[in-house]
């Protein structure tokens, strides 16, 4: 019977697999949209853990070049600047529908690393790629939503529903300055939107294990984040004569525990979503172990355990960032701290997982402090509503080749600002890539072809034009 049970839901899992369609090669490349996200890639705009201000000057010259170079999207749209650097635009709709939201950020994360083989922000567009830091996170973004824009506006088109568009300065130290800012303002104007569309997920080219074809990772949930300091004090001494413990051994122990003790796993609606829409593309035996999650469920999980970015969407997850202690080598320091950025899983609550963290660590000799406030996991956002549906059709239509996903976010972004005004929060950057161009983000050597851009300008148009 068992048996039977199994072959039943495999067949009816199978029922499930989509037909996808091979990708068009003959798409054709806007040259000048093109050298439009080169030039953005120019301007410096870096936002630094210690310091946003290094990077406005860049910034505000960065928004300077999007009102001279798309005219006719700031004379047809009404635009503010809000938080001092953060753009907002406002284009009106023929009907009373509730509004929607696009957004994407300004600034760009600090260059490190000495094996760029380009300059990050002085490199120039050449064999089909634009290169530079930015190029992806997220100016691909402002200039694709733009772009988008003003291939509807030479259509004479006009939304039905209003559509506003937000552009954040500081999003990659948090977006307290921009998007928490604009989200405030709209609050207080007393905007309610029915969906938003963020960055987060893309089109994720041999990345997702065991499916062959690209897999379009639109992000329902995100996950919460915070982090926590382990502080071990004592008197220090000579380290000629060490005693039975030191800070370091204590603390070292402790996060060893916590390294060998993780937190407890669990599958939460977004992951089964997407284990819905990924399985039937599997071959055998993963599709068989997919559609009967009932009983192969550890089997799964273990394998995702394997995979670190697989692992993560499982459970709440506990990094140590930043370790510190000791001022000189012959004295035992007398304060030892360790710096833990800790992911939240939906359903997980930072409250419940510090309590966990206090009996995993149990010792009353370290003190555990959380800094900052904890930001908790996002709720999951529809996958029947209008917005999932239009973002999947459009997606359907610029990537044929690709299988639709609803997953989860282990990143954090700007959307989370908008929570009190959003109904369904939807993280989708619509980009291809494969590992290579996805270790440019935030690494070395960030850079995207021409031709992927024209597919995320006719996303972003034919979704528009859905609204």
């Amino acid at each position: 019977m068992l048996v039977a049970i199994i072959i039943v839901h495999s067949i009816l899992f199978n029922a499930k697999s989509v037909s996808v369609a091979a990708f068009k090669k003959d798409m054709s490349i806007d040259t000048t949209a093109v050298f439009h996200l080169q030039q953005a890639v120019h301007f410096q705009g870096v936002s630094y853990e210690d310091s946003v201000q290094a990077g406005l000057s860049a910034i505000d010259s960065f928004t300077t070049f999007l009102k001279n170079t798309y005219p006719d999207v700031f004379m047809e749209l009404a635009h503010e600047t809000i938080g001092a650097h953060s753009l907002l635009l406002h284009w009106k709709g023929s009907t009373t529908s509730a509004p929607v939201l696009f957004y994407a950020h300004l600034d760009v994360v600090p260059v490190e690393g000495v094996n760029w083989r380009f300059k990050p922000f002085q490199e120039e567009f050449q064999d089909d790629t634009i290169r530079g830091r930015g190029a992806i996170d997220d100016k691909a973004g402002v200039i694709g939503i733009l772009e988008g824009i003003h291939h509807l506006l030479i259509k004479s088109f006009k939304p039905k529903r209003d559509v506003y568009i937000a552009f954040g300065h500081d999003e990659e130290i948090g977006g307290d300055q921009g998007a928490k800012i604009i989200s405030d303002t709209l609050e207080q104007r007393g905007v309610q939107f029915d969906w938003i569309l963020d960055e987060g997920g893309l089109v994720a080219e041999n990345m997702v294990p065991f499916v062959r074809e690209p897999v379009a990772l639109v992000m329902t949930a995100e996950k919460g984040y915070m982090t926590v300091e382990l502080r071990v004090t004592s008197n220090g001494g000579h380290s000629s004569f060490p005693p039975t413990e030191t800070p370091t051994d204590i603390l070292s122990s402790a996060l060893v525990r916590l390294h060998q003790d993780p937190f407890e796993r669990h599958v939460i609606p977004a992951v089964d979503r997407f284990m819905d829409a990924t399985g039937p593309q599997m071959g055998f035996p993963f599709q068989v172990l997919f559609a009967n999650r009932w009983l192969f469920n550890p089997i799964i999980l273990g394998e995702y355990e394997k995979i670190p970015e697989a692992n993560a969407m499982i459970r709440t997850t506990s990094a140590c960032t930043i370790l510190k202690g000791g001022v000189k080598e012959n004295v035992i320091p007398s304060l030892v701290t360790a710096v833990l950025n800790i992911r939240l899983l939906p359903g997980d609550s930072s409250q419940m997982i510090l309590e966990q963290l206090r009996q995993k660590v149990n010792d009353p000799r370290i003190e555990i402090v959380v800094k900052g406030i904890p930001m908790e996991a996002s709720s999951n956002a529809s996958i029947t509503g209008d917005g999932f549906e239009k973002i999947s059709k459009t997606i359907r239509e610029v990537f044929p080749d690709a299988v639709v996903a609803p997953s989860l976010s282990i990143a954090t972004t700007d959307s989370r600002h908008f929570t009190k005004i959003v109904k369904d929060t939807y993280r989708f950057l619509p980009v291809r890539m494969d590992r290579s161009i996805l270790s440019g983000m935030h690494g070395t050597n960030e850079r995207l072809s021409a031709r992927s851009f024209s597919e995320t300008i006719l996303f972003y148009e034919k979704l528009l034009e859905k609204n």
